[in-house]
């Protein structure tokens, strides 16, 4: 599905401006360690809106935005987000996440009615593109009265946090920053609780199989999804 399709998809939701800018980055295809193509769209996004950019030594974009008029001497003020995607798709479908763009899909809340949009058996990409979609609509939407801006866009941050890691005192600015990854969007988040990563390792020891065992396959479908952090609580 190319952009202009997703962008027919999403036409008339609003903020448009963000529908806008996040059916633009699901057609550009995203996994984790290879985000140099939707970098590059999202530089050209920048562009078309006059905006400078660069990148740090780890890739991570940066996107330097005026302040809109009368707010020249605020704080400078970074939105960041993340630019790669969590790549998982249905059994069956076809898709490959290194050549192929996310097929964006409209549907309406069964109990709500409100629109909905979803992924054609894939992986939908609003963590983190949804991020990167708010912080260029509230950068070249007039109405929106803003600070000096940088847009940090960073890399890897589904597969190890690499372009965070990779940040140093010169990739940014800004003292001032406002992460744009959170779960909720009505929600001020002051802090969390950081990661941390367990290896385990044992030792396996293969025995052979009598002839007379039964080889069986278990494959567990059509489960509700969730997030194993925000909704671990609901027992999915």
């Amino acid at each position: 599905m190319s952009a202009a399709e997703n962008l027919a998809v999403v036409a008339g939701l609003e903020p448009a401006r963000v529908w806008h800018y996040f059916a633009e980055i699901a057609a550009v295809p995203r996994p984790s360690k290879h985000e140099s193509r939707v970098r590059d769209r999202v530089r050209e996004l920048a562009a078309q809106a006059g905006f400078a950019a660069r990148t740090d030594a780890a890739g991570n974009l940066v996107i330097e935005v005026p302040a809109s008029p009368g707010c020249e001497g605020a704080a400078l003020t970074v939105l960041q987000g993340h630019l790669d995607m969590v790549c998982e798709k249905n059994t069956g479908t076809e898709h490959d996440f290194d050549r192929d763009p996310i097929r964006l899909v409209r549907d309406r809340d069964p109990e709500s009615g409100a629109a909905v949009i979803r992924a054609a058996g894939t992986t939908l990409g609003a963590d983190n593109g949804i991020g990167i979609a708010m912080a260029l609509a509230a950068a070249t939407d007039p109405a929106v009265v803003h600070p000096p801006l940088e847009i940090l866009c960073t890399l890897d941050e589904e597969a190890g946090m690499g372009g965070a890691e990779g940040l140093t005192p010169d990739s940014f600015r800004g003292r001032r920053l406002i992460n744009l990854d959170s779960e909720e969007d009505d929600v001020l988040y002051i802090g969390c609780a950081g990661g941390g990563d367990t290896s385990l390792t044992w030792e396996l020891r293969p025995r052979p199989l009598p002839p007379t065992a039964e080889l069986v396959g278990v494959a567990v479908r059509g489960l509700r999804g969730g997030h194993s952090g925000t909704d671990i609580h609901e027992n999915r």
